[in-house]
C-alpha cells in the first residue's frame, strides 16, 4: 500500500538506521550535542525516515551517531514529552504510531489557533511577508502541475508555518509548532491516497487575498474553514489506511 509500511519487521538494522539519520541539516551544527541529537531524530521521525512503530535500540543509536548514551537519553526524554516516541526501559525507543484520536484533537485545536494566527497576520503583515506567501503559492501551483505531491506538502506546511510566524505572537507560534510534526507526519503518510490538492491551494489563495485587503474576519474564517475541510479529508484517508487486524483501531503501526 505504501513504501513506509513494514508490517513484518518492527526493527531497523544498523545500516538502515544510519541511512535514516543521514540528513542534511546545516542549521544544527552549532547546537549542543543533546539538542543536535534531538533535532536529527525529530526530523527523521517527522519525515518518516523513522516510520511509525519502528523500534530503535539505544546502543545502536549511540553507535550510529558516535556519541555516548547520556546525550542520547536527554534527547529521547524530550521527544517522549512531545509524544513522538515511547521509551522502552533498558532498550531504546519506539516511534509512536499515527493515532486518529490524537489527530482529531490536534486538528480541533489547530482550527482555532490558526484562525487566530491568520487574523493577527492580517494586521501585522508587511510587503516582505506578502511576497513570501505569494512565492509559496507559486511553488504549490507548480508542484501540482508536475504531479509532485510530496514537494507540494512541504510548501503546504510552510504556508501554515509562515502564517503563524506572521502573527508575531510568540506564545501562539509555539503552541502551533507543538503540533506541527504530528501534522506533517500524517500528511506525508497519506500522500499515496490523496486527491490532487487543487482545492487546498485555491483556499490558500483566498486566504492570502483576504490578508492583502486587510479583512481580518474573512481571513480568520477562511483559515478555520480550510483547516476543517482539509482535516476531515485527511482523517478519512488515514482511516481507510488502517490495518484491519491492528489491535489498536485508531493507530498506524509497522
Amino acid at each position: 500500500m505504501n513504501n513506509y509500511l513494514r508490517p513484518n519487521d518492527n526493527n531497523f538494522s544498523v545500516q538502515e538506521l544510519k541511512n535514516a539519520l543521514t540528513l542534511d541539516l546545516p542549521s544544527i551544527k552549532n547546537l549542543k550535542m543533546p539538542m543536535r541529537i534531538y533535532e536529527i531524530v525529530r526530523i527523521a521521525i517527522r519525515e518518516l525516515k523513522l516510520p511509525p512503530g519502528v523500534m530503535i535500540l539505544e546502543r545502536e543509536l549511540a553507535e550510529v551517531l558516535e556519541v555516548s548514551r547520556t546525550p542520547i537519553r536527554e534527547a529521547l526524554v524530550r521527544l517522549e514529552g512531545e509524544k513522538l516516541i515511547k521509551l522502552i526501559p533498558r532498550r531504546g525507543f519506539k516511534v509512536e504510531p499515527i493515532n486518529l484520536q490524537d489527530l482529531k484533537e490536534i486538528y480541533t485545536v489547530l482550527e482555532s489557533l490558526e484562525g487566530l494566527a491568520c487574523e493577527l497576520a492580517t494586521v501585522n503583515i508587511d510587503t516582505e511577508g506578502m511576497e513570501q506567501l505569494d512565492r509559496i503559492i507559486n511553488y504549490q501551483t507548480n508542484y501540482i502541475e508536475k504531479g509532485d505531491l510530496k514537494n507540494w506538502s512541504v510548501y503546504d506546511a510552510l504556508f501554515h508555518r509562515t502564517i503563524a510566524d506572521l502573527s508575531m505572537n510568540k506564545r501562539l507560534i509555539q503552541l502551533i509548532k507543538n503540533f506541527e510534526d504530528h501534522m506533517h507526519r500524517a500528511r506525508l503518510y497519506s500522500i499515496p491516497l490523496r486527491p490532487v490538492p487543487i482545492k487546498s491551494t485555491n483556499e490558500h489563495k483566498a486566504i492570502i487575498a483576504s490578508i492583502k485587503i486587510g479583512d481580518t474576519n474573512s481571513a480568520r474564517l477562511l483559515m478555520e474553514s480550510h483547516r476543517k475541510r482539509a482535516n476531515k479529508e485527511l482523517l478519512k484517508i488515514l482511516h481507510s489506511m488502517e490495518f484491519p487486524n491492528d489491535s489498536n483501531e485508531s493507530s498506524f503501526v509497522n
